[in-house]
């Protein structure tokens, strides 16, 4: 290799990794046009990004184009195999498009690479919660918990699992620690939550 071509790669790189950095920023922000306008040129200057591709998929998934959020997840995937958080978001991605079983098998694989992520526990007991799989569905809840007793998301959904069983006392305990860990809650949702226990304590009665 000539050491011209050397600098010009080494200067595609450097690119590659400023206009990545800005993608990630945006991605952050949510200003998810200049997200996926950054990661592009990122990838432009450098095929090989991997994480280029999977903030452009995070900017697609939350823009709701799933199909080209898969995409991106996997090519990311199959530039550098293994990452977890890669397949938690493309198991996002195959749930949100309704297609559960790709969800769930993106999620026992992202559980693979990292057993104690407590959020990728939740994303796969939504799936099995959404089939009907409710003992499976407390189960990975009770995980999540387990690995983050801070985890407001994961009582709450426990908490709609237990309706679904007829657990209303469990529901509404569930419940109540939602309100009492998710200090960051919006006022909207702490007034429907309240709401929902209003409800199943007067069906209790």
């Amino acid at each position: 290799m000539s050491l011209l071509h050397q600098a010009q790669s080494a200067v595609s790189r450097i690119a590659s990794s400023v206009y990545h950095d800005w993608g990630e920023t945006f991605v952050r922000r949510g200003d998810l046009k200049n997200a996926i306008q950054s990661c592009t040129r990122s990838i432009e200057f450098d095929p090989n990004k991997y994480d280029a591709y999977f903030n452009r998929g995070v900017a697609y998934l939350n823009q709701g184009d799933y199909p080209s959020a898969i995409t991106d997840f996997t090519t990311s995937l199959e530039i550098l195999p293994g990452q977890y958080k890669v397949y938690a978001h493309r198991g996002l991605a195959h749930y949100y498009s309704g297609v559960m079983e790709d969800a769930m098998s993106d999620y026992n694989l992202a559980l693979y690479y990292n057993p104690r992520e407590s959020m990728v526990y939740v994303y796969r007991g939504m799936v099995a919660h959404d089939l009907g799989h409710y003992k499976a569905a407390l189960h990975d809840y009770n995980d999540a918990i387990r690995f983050d007793a801070q985890n407001a998301i994961s009582y709450r959904r426990r908490a709609e699992t237990h309706v679904k069983l007829g657990n209303l006392r469990q529901a509404i305990q569930d419940y109540w620690q939602f309100l009492e860990v998710g200090v960051m809650t919006s006022q909207a949702t702490r007034r429907e939550v309240e709401a929902i226990i209003g409800n199943l304590r007067h069906q209790l009665v």
